[in-house]
């Protein structure tokens, strides 16, 4: 199962025929584009311009905002956001994510919809480790995971080898992550004033409700709490393919 079927299982059937989504950490657009494809109303940000380079060749037509996540003052204008592949881990602090929270927060309709993903302490100790070698269209890719458990930090390392007239060069990126305890989620997102509706664990590919120690990655799906949704129009089925 991939990212669009989860959002048609967890979230889309709960939005109104004419929701306005916001896709919050949008990266290359793949989904934004399934969305839309799919003739739900979505906006993208993100706060990588060359992402958002990728994003307009996968989402034609989609209007792209470039933004921090941490601070994007949007008005009260979303029926939904979605945050999803793990992007919340990549904030490092609990500020910056209860900084993250309240945004959402405030450009949510009175009883719109968030939801996001989090990567677990279990997760990461099955997922997050070894080094990885292969070709990439003719380059030399090497990536490593790395969990720190003590820190509650991942660590993911990517170097790409290239030529180019005759010399060989290599790009390097690092990337970091950070575990977020869940009671300290719970309590951003309350004092966000968003309502916790349910939480889902990923279990050996499998969504399922509620979480428990086995759990590899937690999806929360959380409410407005100023209001509800008036319009009964909901959506039927929620297919995106």
């Amino acid at each position: 199962m991939c990212w669009r079927q989860w959002c048609a299982l967890m979230l889309l059937p709960r939005l109104r025929r004419d929701a306005l989504v916001l896709d919050l950490c949008c990266g290359t657009g793949r989904l934004t584009g399934a969305l839309s494809e799919a003739n739900i109303r979505v906006i993208g940000l993100d706060g990588s311009r060359r992402m958002l380079q990728h994003a307009r060749r996968n989402a034609p037509g989609v209007p792209l905002l470039q933004a921090d996540a941490r601070q994007f003052g949007m008005r009260d204008a979303f029926d939904a956001v979605l945050c999803t592949f793990d992007s919340l881990n990549h904030l490092l602090n609990q500020e910056d994510l209860n900084s993250c929270f309240r945004s959402v927060s405030a450009c949510l309709r009175p009883g719109g919809l968030f939801f996001f993903d989090l990567n677990t302490d279990h997760g990461y100790r099955l997922r997050w480790k070894g080094v990885r070698k292969l070709n990439f269209h003719g380059r030399k890719v090497w990536t490593r995971y790395h969990y720190h458990p003590e820190l509650r930090l991942a660590r993911f390392d990517l170097r790409l080898e290239r030529f180019s007239t005759g010399t060989q060069a290599k790009d390097e990126l690092v990337l970091w992550q950070r575990c977020h305890d869940t009671a300290a989620v719970r309590a951003g997102l309350e004092n966000a004033h968003l309502s916790l509706i349910d939480v889902f664990g990923l279990q050996d590919g499998v969504v399922v409700a509620g979480h428990n120690a086995d759990s590899e990655r937690l999806f929360f799906l959380c409410e407005n709490a100023s209001g509800r949704l008036q319009s009964p129009a909901y959506l039927c089925r929620a297919d995106v393919n």
